[in-house]
């Protein structure tokens, strides 16, 4: 298994931002990588992403140079499972809740003596065991980052637990549904917003754990890169074609006097 370059510069405190990746395609990792972005984290909650999509992912991601990693879908053996034998370098499970939680992520994530993963020598992830297969395990064990999401009012009243559970190396903060949560929808400068996510920064760097976050509005990164977080979101792909387009679109509008297709209504069903 390759050294996995994403952990090696958040341990040296080195910033580092990535993207969702929600879209179908091995071409927006080839991008990213294109620009300067440090990973790549392929979305299989939100996003349509299937496990083979994922490969195809990690085989772009390793082509150009940039890290893979899985927000994946559920807590699932399965799912954690077949995430780590395409060769992602870290697991994300969005919505933790408890340390149980916390701690059945880490089991299914290491192999034995840390956890319970599955051995199989001939994933891409081991390189078809072309190294030995021991010795790729406990490479593995060293290398894969262990992440969690809190995103809830649940999660906030077990943060402490959390935090505590050994072989979890990030704790990622979902602003966005963690705003939902709190009944703050999106209001990024929200007290209650920022003392949560304040609190989530306090107690994971002092168990020792890395903090992620997405940078949804400039403001977070300006307030939550001082405090000591490295592992940045810098949105997703589908959202930052969006943005791009809508940009265009008022550029051709205000300058060349262009009227936008209006498209369909709201209220009016697909064809």
């Amino acid at each position: 298994m390759r050294p996995n370059r994403l952990r090696a510069q958040i341990e040296a405190g080195e910033p580092v931002f990535g993207l969702f990746v929600f879209l179908r395609d091995p071409h927006v990792v080839g991008a990213a990588a294109s620009v300067g972005f440090d990973f790549a984290c392929v979305c299989q909650e939100h996003g349509q992403a299937s496990h083979e999509t994922l490969q195809e992912m990690v085989f772009a991601a390793d082509a150009a140079g940039i890290t893979a990693i899985a927000r994946i879908s559920d807590l699932s053996r399965p799912s954690i499972l077949r995430a780590l034998e395409t060769g992602v370098q870290g697991v994300l499970m969005p919505w933790c809740q408890t340390a149980a939680m916390a701690e059945e992520l880490v089991r299914l994530s290491r192999f034995a003596p840390l956890g319970q993963r599955g051995a199989y020598g001939n994933s891409y992830s081991s390189d078809y065991s072309r190294g030995g297969f021991v010795d790729y395990m406990a490479t593995a064990n060293r290398e894969v980052l262990v992440m969690a999401q809190i995103e809830s009012r649940e999660g906030l009243a077990e943060l402490d637990a959390i935090a505590a559970v050994e072989g979890l190396d990030v704790l990622m903060v979902g602003p966005g549904d963690l705003s939902v949560q709190l009944g703050c929808t999106y209001q990024w400068d929200n007290p209650e917003l920022l003392a949560a996510i304040d609190r989530v920064v306090d107690v994971a760097l002092a168990a020792g754990k890395q903090v992620g976050l997405l940078a949804a509005a400039p403001s977070l990164l300006d307030r939550y890169l001082a405090r000591g977080v490295r592992l940045w979101w810098w949105g997703q792909d589908l959202n930052i074609l969006r943005l791009g387009l809508l940009k265009d679109a008022r550029l051709l509008s205000e300058r060349y006097g262009w009227t936008p297709n209006p498209g369909r209504q709201p209220g009016t069903p697909p064809i």
